[in-house]
């Protein structure tokens, strides 16, 4: 005796198709749903990336720009420095020597007149040698 419950084999092999057709749309869904998570995260990582990079360009070439900014500011203050520096001390020798040599020659006049002559030679060469001096250092 054959139950009742049983039912022919064609409502079977329906049963067993609808359960496939669906596990068929579960998967798919799963795919598609695990492809937009993988793109979404491969597009933001490559835009992290890129923001990154133009960051780090722009950093550098503001850094390569301030060094050779102070580079320059540092070398024009030094040749300026020096040259304002050394024309200054020129100047105060100059009236320091020319101070000295007022008091000198008003002594020389009463010793010697020879060695007048003689310092202002020794003062030529020391301008010439400071002259060079600064030539060198700019």
């Amino acid at each position: 005796m054959v139950p009742r419950d049983i039912q022919p084999d064609h409502t079977l092999q329906q049963c067993s198709s609808s359960i496939s057709s669906r596990k068929l749309v579960v998967v798919v869904v799963i795919v598609v749903v695990v492809v937009v998570v993988v793109v979404v995260v491969v597009v933001v990582v490559v835009v992290v990336v890129i923001l990154v990079a133009v960051v780090v360009v722009v950093v550098v070439a503001v850094v390569v720009v301030v060094v050779v900014v102070a580079a320059a500011a540092a070398a024009a203050e030094l040749c300026l420095g020096s040259t304002t520096r050394g024309e200054k001390e020129e100047e105060e020798e100059e009236e320091d020597d020319d101070d000295d040599d007022d008091d000198d020659d008003d002594d020389d006049d009463d010793d010697n007149g020879g060695d007048d002559e003689e310092e202002e030679e020794e003062k030529k060469k020391k301008k010439k040698k400071k002259k060079k001096k600064k030539k060198t250092k700019c």
